[in-house]
């Protein structure tokens, strides 16, 4: 077991089994010894350290410091280990630090004052992984911390003008930020860092300073692949190398540089390269490029420069550009490779819809957050390749689509947030269309006989209107939300679609005609879920002999009927605020429900006696059943009530009756429920959930040996029960809302809990304190969770 902190305890009795204890675990012991507020463990740890340790290390145990109990309190954990330090010239600072999860040491001006006091403590800070420094050090204190072997990170801000030689020789660093105004050149041994792999380098801009000289030997760092200079008059740097595998590389807000290095353009493992205010830079490298992999170029507020070559713009792998606006594109006339490019900048959508020939492969764009098209003179069907088109945020956009039917091999169409008007109507000349999305354009009238006549996917939100015309449109997923449409006896009469989804916010459209007596092919829809009314499918199971999953929500509260037909072929029924009576007749008519879902179902306060062998999922909310005895369900597994509060203890004892359930869960139920019925335990549960007012968990739930999931939520508990911990196969626990008199034991540590629920909120005061419940964390092991991974949502 690893040294941690918060089990302290647990840890201790640990390594007592260890057949070098104590003599190996001398500075483990000191730690839990200082930390613990435990009298007898201290005095049996003093004990082993007066009798196996040095002088030096029993004269910083005997020292009055103590260690923060939770130790989360690094400041003054760290001044304590230099005072131990300084007792004991072998303590490990740094690897004991660490052990109480601190990596990073922030030299502030009081740690400094200590350190320049006594410089040998620094070497004592081996094992410490990042180090910062904002400050003003001594020469010899930098220069100690130079020496740290053990630093991956470090970060130095200051007026130093030069740095500690010692430098080169960490040899695990890994990210050296460097913000120093004054500093004149860097170490020559700088370029031992060959583990480095991010480097940044910031420079004060001074009118008339020297510039800075860049050694020409990063290419030595061959670990490096992140490479940032910011703020810096530099030298000529057009001869700079680059190691090979390189994949990041920043100029930012740079003078004097008027050329970028040339070797640039053949660095094939670049991803991502910016220049950014780099006002005197006058041109870019012509060679050939060969930055196969570069996916970002940002090139912006460079003045000198007003024209690109293309060949900058339309690399292989571009996916994000930023330029400046009035930036001109020099066409190359290069045949590009691209088969997707992403846009968002006019002038880069100009030049692609101006030179088509140039991107004979082009079949993916995606175009984002553009406001002016007035330069654009010609749409997307200049780019007759394309197969998927996806805009975001565009306004005075509709150049961009008046003939896009002519884009003949498209299918896949995505309209987000753009005010266009109207598709055109060659839209329905493209036969390979296969979805179609468009949401929040709330000015788009849409005419679905400007559609092809087969779309697999068809999702519309948010928009002005659907007009129905005489075509039959024939989809295999359609979703409408927010969708007025003109004519709803037309449109279902030229619309045939296998799942449908259909959300109803306007109440001009409720009416009280059934709509699936005309569609076309009935028998083709397969799943229907709709939120608006009953009335508008009142023969569906007539009509739809297909339909396998049928959920409704009556928003508008009506009270026709859902007509009861023959239905076996039905597999799931969700309804929501179903007012009629013939709920039992229904699924008399229905024998084959797998999953039945009921929401806001007031109509009677027994469930309709009817025998369903094949449902395993019934979940129930806001309702007024309070019995389900009438149900026979043999294959019955899974079972939930929410927030019905008709459901009482009688109802309760008769669930035992469902012999196969595997899964019980209950959120607000009758308030005279406050106990598990007992015969309960008869029943294999895996999955337990109150969900309501326990005043005790009953001791003859340790019965239930096979649970895996258990809730015993909003419950004040002077002790967890045990019994709990006995639980052989429990993996996940809930205690959201408890309160724990005393903490839990340590005995629960056998749980090995993978997932553990309890939401900590953002006001402390109503939070239990961690040590409450740390012995059902298995550390490294055990998640805490807001929501268990497997939870199901049992709601409409």
């Amino acid at each position: 077991m690893e040294f941690n902190k918060n089990y302290l305890s647990t840890y201790y009795k640990h390594i007592q089994t260890d057949d070098n204890f104590p003599e190996a675990f001398l500075y483990e012991l000191f730690l839990v010894g200082k930390m613990t507020r435990d009298k007898e463990t201290i005095n049996e740890i003093a004990e082993y350290i007066e009798k196996y340790g040095t002088v030096e290390i029993n004269a910083a145990f005997k020292t009055r410091s103590k260690l923060p109990e939770k130790g989360d309190d690094s400041e003054k954990i760290l001044n304590s280990f230099i005072n131990f330090t300084l007792k004991d010239p072998l303590f490990p600072l740094g690897k004991l630090y660490g052990k109480l999860g601190f990596l990073q040491v922030f030299v502030n001006e009081t740690l400094a004052e200590k350190l320049e006091e006594q410089p040998a403590v620094i070497q004592r800070f081996e094992g410490i992984e990042k180090l910062i420094i904002e400050i003003d050090l001594q020469d010899n204190i930098l220069e100690q911390f130079c020496n740290i072997k053990t630093i991956k990170s470090l970060e130095i801000e200051g007026s130093y003008q030069k740095l500690p030689e010692t430098i080169g020789g960490l040899e695990n660093l890994e990210e050296l930020e460097l913000d120093l105004e004054h500093l004149q050149q860097l170490p020559i041994s700088f370029f031992n860092l060959k583990s480095l792999k991010e480097f940044s380098l910031t420079l004060s801009i001074k009118e008339g300073e020297q510039p800075f000289a860049l050694p020409n030997r990063f290419h030595k760092l061959t670990k490096l692949v992140e490479l940032n200079f910011y703020d810096a008059a530099l030298e000529d740097i057009s001869e700079l190398l680059f190691p090979e595998n390189i994949k990041e590389i920043g100029f930012y807000r740079l003078k004097n540089i008027k050329k970028i290095p040339k070797s640039i353009v053949s660095l094939n493992r670049l991803e991502k390269l910016s220049i950014f205010d780099c006002a005197d830079v006058a041109e870019l490298p012509s060679a050939e490029l060969m930055l196969h992999n570069l996916w970002m170029l940002r090139l912006q507020k460079l003045p000198q420069i007003h024209c690109i070559e293309d060949k900058y713009l339309f690399l292989p792998n571009i996916r994000s550009v930023r330029l400046d606006e009035n930036v001109q594109i020099s066409n190359g006339n290069t045949v590009f490779e691209n088969t997707e490019l992403s846009i968002s900048n006019i002038s880069l959508l100009e030049y692609v819809l101006n030179h088509p020939e140039n991107f004979p492969k082009l079949k993916k764009l995606k175009v984002t957050e553009l406001y002016d098209f007035s330069s654009i003179t010609v749409g997307l069907e200049q780019l007759k390749s394309l197969e998927s088109i996806e805009v975001f945020q565009l306004k005075n956009s509709e150049i961009l689509w008046r003939h896009l039917g002519k884009c003949s091999q498209l299918s896949h169409i995505k309209i987000v947030n753009a005010d266009v008007e109207t598709l055109p109507e060659d839209l329905r000349n493209i036969e390979s269309l296969a979805v179609l999305e468009i949401s929040d354009c709330s000015n788009l009238v849409l005419y679905t006989n400007s559609l092809p006549a087969r779309i697999n996917d068809f999702k519309i939100v948010g928009i002005k209107e659907l007009i129905s015309g005489n075509r039959l449109i024939r989809t295999e997923r359609t979703y409408l939300d927010s969708v007025p449409i003109q004519d709803l006896k037309n449109f279902f009469g030229h619309f045939v679609v296998s799942k449908f989804l259909w959300s109803i916010t306007g109440g001009e459209q409720f009416t009280e005609e059934d709509l699936t007596q005309y569609l076309p092919e009935p028998e083709k829809l397969k799943e229907l879920k709709s939120y608006g009314t009953t009335a508008h499918f009142q023969d569906v199971l007539k009509y739809c002999t297909k339909l396998e999953r049928l959920c409704l929500a009556n928003n508008n509260q009506s009270n026709l009927p859902i007509n009861s037909f023959p239905a076996k072929q039905l597999k799931e029924l969700k309804l929501k605020l179903y007012n009629a009576g013939n709920l039992e007749v229904i699924l008399g008519n229905t024998p084959n429900l797998k999953t039945i879902f009921l929401e806001h179902y007031r109509v009677a306060n027994s469930f309709p006696e009817v025998r369903l062998n094949q449902l395993e999922n019934l979940h129930v909310s806001r309702s007024s059943l309070a019995t389900f005895e009438p149900l026979e369900a043999p294959a019955l597994k899974n079972f939930s009530l929410s927030l019905c509060y008709d459901f009482n203890m009688e109802g309760y004892e008769k669930l035992a009756k469902f012999t196969r359930l595997k899964k019980i869960h209950f959120n607000g139920i009758h308030d005279d429920v406050d106990n598990v019925p007992e015969n309960i335990t008869s029943l294999d549960l895996t999955e337990l959930n109150f969900g309501y007012h326990m005043k005790a968990v009953p001791e003859y739930l340790k019965k239930l040996q096979n649970l895996e999931t258990l809730y015993v939520d909003n419950i004040d508990f002077d002790h967890l029960p045990t019994w709990i911990a006995d639980l052989p196969k429990l993996t996940r626990l809930s205690i959201d809302g408890c309160s724990f008199k005393y903490s839990v034991p340590e005995y629960f540590q056998k749980l090995k809990l993978k997932e553990l629920k309890y939401y900590i909120s953002k006001f402390k005061g109503s939070n239990m304190s961690p040590e409450k419940y740390k012995y059902l964390i298995t550390p490294g092991y055990t998640i805490l969770k807001k929501e268990f991974s497997n939870h199901v949502n049992t709601y409409f």
